[in-house]
């Protein structure tokens, strides 16, 4: 339960930072709420052993690997996976933007980030039955 409480708790850490006008550092935070969910869902609720993970992605890109298990684990039980996919790339996107160039983070950029983020989120959370 842990990783779910840190997803929960960078939302709120994010919404503090936005309030501060901290918008880079706030999509970072919408960004791994996201991403410490799946993590959740992974090491609780398809059981993987976190040093099993570690092995499995070693030299690999852990993100992706993570969106992709999500993709397939969508698409084997005949879910839609447009109902994730374009938002998480768009959050995503937010958070490389935010994270690793020059350009300017605005307000306007962490509300669609948090918008991502919440919607993902619940999203993810109603498929997996959290």
């Amino acid at each position: 339960m842990v990783l779910l409480e840190k997803s929960n708790n960078n939302i709120l850490a994010a919404d503090l930072m936005v309030a501060n006008e901290f918008y880079s550092s706030s999509i970072h935070c919408y960004y791994y709420s996201t991403f410490q969910l799946m993590s959740h869902i992974i090491f609780n609720l398809f059981n993987v052993d976190e040093n099993q993970f570690r092995k499995k992605i070693k030299g690999k890109n852990s993100h992706n690997y993570l969106i992709n298990h999500f993709r397939n684990d969508l698409i084997m039980g005949g879910q839609d996976i447009r109902v994730i996919g374009n938002d998480l790339r768009d959050l995503k996107q937010l958070r490389r933007e935010a994270d690793y160039t020059q350009k300017v983070i605005t307000k306007s950029n962490s509300s669609s980030a948090r918008h991502f983020s919440l919607k993902l989120n619940n999203e993810i959370k109603k498929m997996y039955k959290l």
